[in-house]
């Protein structure tokens, strides 16, 4: 991933006949998120590319079509293929194997509030799945960004993406992003260049900022105690977007940063 710009606009070879062309083969693990760069199957691509029956955002430079691949944490491990569609013809452009992956376990002690939920605290969590549902659709074919993406902050991780996790002896589930150590008022600053899609103080996370970056890519950060941006605002690299703090589901001050694309929760790292 830190070849971004280099793979964004690398040039390849000529355009291929779709009858000719030849497949990548490509693994990939549970939760994470790559970037291929393929050759085109036609000079000036116009059709569409699709990953396991799923429209992937594509861009392409110079014979080379650059798209995100991510698989969900709940993956069922079954190999899929990416074809390339343009009118009535159709080209496997990569076949995919999914490896296996473990995850480690941990348990938490939390608000009991934060783990039963009260008629009004369940309706509003209903009320932000539908946002936030909305807010991940996206401009997908937009792309904001031209270089490769960096963390959030430099900071011990506190808690790893995928953790399966036990909240007061009770209630399952599964952190699908990362935490690092920041003390009350660490500035946090937005992995790439992108746009403000969300601003707000949501039931889990707590005062939140969600950015788009393009290509079906975006990153939130988590339980601010101050929200520096608004929605819409353009984000440069780098950007300030609040402060650390302990608003939301929390057993203390941090950062969560999280990571979307394509609809899966991805580790950040594979990203980066």
């Amino acid at each position: 991933m830190k070849t971004l710009i280099l793979l964004l606009f690398l040039v390849s070879c000529s355009s291929t006949n779709l009858s000719s062309y030849t497949p990548y083969n490509v693994s990939i693990k549970p939760g994470e998120v790559k970037l291929l760069s393929l050759k085109t199957p036609r000079k000036n691509a116009k059709g569409k590319v699709s990953c396991n029956n799923q429209e992937i955002p594509y861009l392409e430079n110079n014979g080379t079509i650059s798209i995100f691949l991510a698989e969900t944490y709940f993956s069922k491990l079954k190999p899929f293929s990416c074809q390339y569609i343009e009118k009535e013809e159709k080209v496997t452009i990569a076949n995919i194997k999914i490896e296996k992956k473990a995850f480690p376990f941990e348990q938490l002690s939390v608000d009991r509030k934060k783990v039963f939920y009260s008629k009004k605290d369940l309706k509003r969590i209903l009320k932000e799945a539908k946002q936030l549902k909305l807010v991940y659709k996206g401009n997908k074919k937009d792309v904001f960004f031209n270089g490769p993406f960096a963390l959030p902050i430099k900071s011990k991780v506190t808690s790893i993406y995928g953790t399966k996790r036990l909240f007061n002896n009770n209630k399952n589930s599964q952190h699908l992003g990362t935490d690092f150590r920041a003390k009350l008022g660490t500035s946090i600053r937005v992995s790439n260049v992108g746009k403000v899609v969300l601003a707000d103080d949501l039931f889990f996370s707590g005062n939140t900022v969600i950015i788009d970056h393009g290509l079906g890519v975006f990153t939130m950060y988590g339980h601010l105690s101050k929200i520096s941006v608004k929605v819409g605002d353009q984000m440069n690299k780098g950007h300030v977007v609040g402060l650390s703090g302990m608003s939301g589901r929390v057993t203390g001050p941090h950062l969560h940063w999280g990571v979307k694309v394509h609809g899966h929760w991805v580790d950040g790292d594979s990203l980066i």
